[in-house]
C-alpha cells in the first residue's frame, strides 16, 4: 500500500512541532541582583591576622568585626561602589575603594600600619639640694610617653665624689623608676655645685646637685628669738616668747638675766634647747605695783 503525503501539509505541520518543542524547552533564566565582600585584614610588618579590627562599608554604614583569623564578610549588597574604612587599636586607620559585581563575591584583603609610639619622659626633680647633712638623696623618672618599655642612661658625671644607681634602666609605660643618688663628703673641701644628664626619649634633661661644706661650726648652738618686742598695751597680763635653737646639733644653753624692776616677771629664768627646738618664756606684768 502507499501513502501518498501532501508535502506542503508535511511542512506545516513540521514547523508546528517544532514551535511547540522550542515553547516548551525554554525556562526564566535567574538573574542574581546583589553581591559579597569577602577578605581578611592583616599586620603590615608581620603579616599576622588582625582580630577584632572594625571593618565599615559606605555608604550604608555596614559593621563587621574580624575574627581570629582577620576575616570579615558582607553579604547581599547591592552592586555599586563602596569605600571601606577599617580602624584598630594602636594602628593607623586605612580605607580603600571596591565595587561590588552583581552575582559575585569581591575579596578585598587590607592591611593596617601601627601608629608610631611616641617616647616621652618627665624627671620629679631637677635639682638636688644635699645641704650640710645629707648624703644621699633620690630622684625619679617616669615614662610619660606611648611606649611600652622607656630606655634611659645617666651620664656626665665630672666628680669622683657623686655616683648613681643605676646607671640605666628601662621603665614601663606610665611607670617611674627611682634613681639614688649619693655623695662623698670625705672628698668635699668647699661649696660645690655640679650637674649630670639624664637620657631617654631621644632626649637629655640636666639634673643640678648642690652641697654645702660642713667645716664643723655649722654644729654649734645658735639662738634666736620669736619676736625682741612684747607690747602689753592696757590689757594683757601676760605675754610669750620663743627660744629657738637654730643650730645643727648641739643644745643651746641659756639664761636671762637684767629683770629691773619687781613687778615683771620671767619663767623660767634658764633652760636647755635641743638644735632645731624651740622653747616657750612666759612674761607676765603686774599692774598694781605699776601705778
Amino acid at each position: 500500500m502507499r501513502i501518498k503525503f501532501n508535502n506542503r501539509l508535511a511542512v506545516c505541520a513540521f514547523v508546528f512541532v517544532s514551535i511547540i518543542l522550542a515553547v516548551g524547552s525554554c525556562k526564566e533564566e535567574e538573574y542574581t541582583f546583589y553581591g559579597n565582600l569577602y577578605g581578611i585584614i592583616t599586620d603590615a610588618d608581620n603579616k599576622e591576622p588582625i582580630r577584632g579590627a572594625e571593618v565599615v562599608l559606605s555608604p550604608g554604614n555596614k559593621t563587621a568585626v574580624t575574627g581570629d583569623g582577620g576575616h570579615y564578610e558582607f553579604q547581599n549588597l547591592d552592586a555599586e561602589q563602596y569605600k571601606i574604612t577599617v580602624s584598630s587599636a594602636g594602628y593607623k586607620t586605612n580605607s580603600r575603594q571596591v565595587t561590588v559585581v552583581s552575582g559575585e563575591t569581591v575579596i578585598c584583603d587590607m592591611q593596617l600600619v601601627k601608629e608610631e609610639e611616641e617616647a616621652a619622659f618627665e624627671l620629679s626633680s631637677t635639682s638636688l639640694d644635699f645641704g650640710l647633712q645629707r648624703d644621699e638623696m633620690n630622684f625619679t623618672i617616669k615614662n610619660t610617653g606611648s611606649t611600652e618599655k622607656l630606655s634611659w642612661t645617666v651620664s656626665n658625671i665630672t666628680e669622683t665624689w657623686l655616683k648613681e644607681s643605676p646607671m640605666e634602666g628601662t621603665t614601663d609605660r606610665g611607670k617611674s623608676s627611682s634613681i639614688k643618688v649619693i655623695i662623698d663628703r670625705m672628698q668635699i673641701s668647699k661649696d660645690v655645685t655640679t650637674t649630670f644628664n639624664v637620657n631617654a626619649a631621644g632626649g637629655s634633661q640636666a639634673m643640678t646637685v648642690s652641697v654645702l661644706y660642713d667645716d664643723g661650726s655649722q654644729n654649734d648652738a645658735e639662738m634666736e628669738l620669736s619676736t625682741s618686742n612684747l607690747d602689753f598695751g592696757t590689757k594683757y597680763d601676760e605675754l610669750s616668747f620663743d627660744i629657738r635653737n637654730t643650730g645643727i646639733s648641739e643644745s643651746l644653753e641659756w639664761a636671762i638675766t637684767n629683770v629691773t624692776v619687781d613687778w615683771i616677771s620671767v619663767s623660767p629664768l634658764e633652760g636647755s634647747t635641743a638644735a632645731g627646738e624651740s622653747t616657750s618664756v612666759k612674761v607676765a606684768v603686774d599692774r598694781s605695783d605699776t601705778v
